[in-house]
């Protein structure tokens, strides 16, 4: 059954992970236009915590403003798409892309940093797929477009970004149909930049206390730790992780998903010829 408007989602971004989704949920948060979930950036609910019920997860939103989430896991998972179209139909999806294989790289450098996963690639992947399989942008973005129409899908790129932030939030504004200011707003601030921990076991304990803390609903103890500086505890004093994957793996990459580049290219009308690029070449 279809929720009412008042209960429902209105606006959602869906990522994948390490697409310049956090740094676009922290540039919309102080414009006041929007609610976004209390005391947490994910709730995934649509595809982890979908049992307990849309009342649990409504209850997460107690501001004003249209109910807008960032869930970057929810992108590749097909149960995701349908269960949100039958919850809001005329819901708002905003995809973000970049390079596939930096994508994947900086996600695998992500879970390696939390502890997660060791230093090889392939074991990561195995372990979780979604370093790889959140990067065929061919097999995800058309399912989002089939579901909810090709306007109600906004793609855009982590480059542009980089290149112009300002005029990016100003096609989230006309998009989701809210005039945004962005004078006073930091756009060109750096989100969830980190290096690795010193202590690969340390890191992981922390990992895991904040996930169990975050399933039992208590996100206001994982926000008073890092407020408390145990985050600059666990990661203050490692190393830079590697920004690019060796060039053996990134050619692998690459090829691997041409077919998820040319999808872009052609969705968009533009040349992405930097994406397939390997060392200095």
């Amino acid at each position: 059954m279809r929720e009412m408007p008042e209960t429902r989602l209105e606006i959602l971004g869906v990522g994948p992970q390490k697409t310049a989704t956090s740094w676009l949920a922290e540039v919309l948060a102080p414009t006041g236009a929007l609610c976004f979930p209390s005391g947490v950036k994910e709730t995934f609910f649509w595809d982890r915590h979908f049992d307990r019920g849309i009342d649990w997860y409504m209850a997460h939103f107690n501001g004003h403003g249209r109910r807008i989430e960032f869930g970057p896991s929810y992108f590749h998972s097909a149960e995701v798409v349908e269960r949100l179209h039958a919850h809001n139909p005329d819901l708002k999806v905003i995809v973000t892309l970049r390079d596939p294989a930096a994508r994947s790289w900086s996600l695998y450098q992500h879970h390696l940093r939390k502890g997660r996963v060791g230093d090889s690639f392939e074991e990561a992947d195995v372990r979780i797929p979604e370093i790889r399989q959140a990067s065929r942008y061919s097999l995800h973005v058309p399912r989002w477009q089939k579901v909810f129409g090709r306007e109600q899908v906004l793609v855009l790129l982590q480059d542009e970004v980089q290149q112009d932030p300002g005029a990016v939030l100003a096609r989230v504004g006309r998009f989701i149909g809210e005039p945004l200011e962005t004078d006073s707003l930091d756009l060109g601030r750096q989100v969830n930049a980190a290096g690795h921990p010193p202590s690969r076991a340390l890191a992981s304990v922390s990992t895991r206390a904040a996930e169990i803390l975050r399933n039992l609903g208590l996100y206001g103890a994982v926000n008073v730790a890092k407020s408390a500086g145990l985050k600059r505890i666990v990661y203050g004093g490692g190393t830079r992780g590697a920004d690019a994957p060796p060039d053996d793996l990134r050619a692998q990459l690459v090829d691997e998903f041409e077919a998820d580049i040319a999808f872009v290219e052609h969705l968009l009308g533009i040349d992405l010829g930097h994406w397939r690029k390997v060392g200095s070449a």
